[in-house]
């Protein structure tokens, strides 16, 4: 079975925590709840009618994770940017995703 490795990336307080429950977990977190690192796994997911084990990492926010974040990308198949539509501060977030990734 093949398997990927995401990483999720973003500010604080933007919902990495909560959209990655929603979807690996089948649960909904109606409340803010800091995270520093969460693994999650599933192995019944079906893409390009292969079975493939997902394996998810939530990160905690990346302005509190500077001198990490190389490694996180370094170990995953690939990261997802997650943003706020709400908080114009977190319109950074792309960037965030070109300088840690780049290598």
């Amino acid at each position: 079975m093949k398997s990927v490795r995401l990483t999720i990336l973003g500010y604080p307080g933007v919902g990495k925590s909560a959209i990655t429950t929603r979807y690996m977990r089948s649960e909904w977190q109606d409340s803010y709840r800091p995270t520093i690192e969460e693994r999650f796994t599933r192995d019944d997911i079906h893409f390009r009618r292969e079975r493939v084990k997902l394996t998810v990492t939530d990160t905690m926010g990346q302005d509190e994770l500077a001198d990490f974040k190389d490694g996180y990308c370094v170990a995953s198949d690939g990261c997802v940017a997650e943003r706020s539509a709400i908080f114009g501060g977190n319109a950074r977030c792309p960037h965030l995703l070109s300088d840690t990734c780049s290598s």
